[in-house]
């Protein structure tokens, strides 16, 4: 009896410690990860949105998937996936092909998922959400593995959970970098 209120309390004190870290500092998305971010995603969306000149359509099976492949002077810019004529997935190239800015879509419209890849790998900040607009799970990706500190929110948004990855190793100065003119 003593083990199973002990195991509890245990428990209990586990949760709200971890909730109580959500003010910590120590638990935010590095300054230099969420920098390295955004400037990455601008470079790329800016690169992509480029008039386009020609586009490529191809139907999955029974027709109910389409992706739509969209390029200027010979290279890709955009991809779009649809399931059922609804937009399901977002692509964006940067001029050279190498990063892309990842983009998956609910029913209503919302990204359920936004991250960047270099070469096919995942970097930097990736975001999970409900289909409501609100974050499930967010985090740094470095060469496809988790790294840093991560958070995640159950359904009614309570932050229930950070978690680190202090055994893996990695600098944001040494994520790969775009070339901001395109070129």
């Amino acid at each position: 009896m003593r083990t199973a209120i002990f195991a509890i309390l245990l428990v209990a004190h586990f949760l709200t410690g971890c909730n109580n870290r959500s003010k910590d500092k120590r638990w935010n998305i590095d300054e230099k990860d969420q920098k390295w971010y955004d400037n990455t995603k601008a470079a790329i969306l800016r690169q992509s949105d480029v008039k386009t000149d020609s586009v490529i359509s191809i139907f999955k099976g029974d027709s109910s998937h389409k992706y739509c492949y969209y390029y200027s002077q010979g290279h890709i810019s955009l991809k779009k996936g649809y399931n059922k004529n609804k937009l399901r997935l977002e692509v964006h190239y940067s001029t050279d092909g190498l990063f892309e800015l990842r983009r998956e879509i609910c029913d209503t419209g919302n990204y359920v998922f936004e991250g960047i890849t270099y070469m096919a790998d995942f970097y930097g900040l990736s975001t999970w959400w409900y289909c409501d607009g609100r974050i499930q799970r967010q985090g740094v990706r470095f060469k496809n593995d988790d790294v840093g500190n991560w958070k995640v929110w159950d359904e009614e948004h309570k932050l229930y959970i950070h978690y680190s990855f202090p055994y893996k190793p990695y600098a944001v100065d040494s994520f790969p970098l775009i070339n901001v003119s395109g070129r």
